[in-house]
């Protein structure tokens, strides 16, 4: 039976974040006139015409609200575990050793059977 990991509806995550950067588009490009009202006059001094310096602003901000939210979203997704993290160092050299065993009793059967096969 397959392992259920938890997320099961990984296969809309491209959508959803494509949804995400459309809205974080629609949310810079509405806060780039109040932005650019408030910051950046001291920055421009009339030197980039007004339609692209909304566009400027609003590429600034959904970058700056980008990076917010992929650090909110590295902290919220939970960590995949490995079942080998809970293995210590003794049970894995205690398998090794096991393994080894098995493999020699197996070669050591092969060679007893070629031997009783030829007489």
């Amino acid at each position: 039976m397959a392992e259920n990991r938890g997320g099961g509806n990984r296969a809309f995550w491209p959508v959803v974040g494509f949804v995400l950067a459309l809205a974080l588009g629609a949310i810079s490009y509405i806060l780039s006139p109040v932005a650019i009202q408030y910051v950046v006059p001291q920055l421009n001094n009339g030197q980039m015409p007004y339609d692209q310096l909304v566009v400027a602003v609003a590429g600034v901000i959904f970058l700056i609200l980008g990076a917010i939210v992929v650090l909110i979203i590295a902290a919220a997704v939970p960590k995949n575990r490995n079942p080998m993290d809970k293995i210590s160092e003794k049970e894995l050299l205690e398998q090794r050793a096991l393994r080894n065993k098995r493999r020699v009793a197996k070669k050591k059967r092969e060679l007893d059977m070629k031997k009783q096969s030829r007489k």
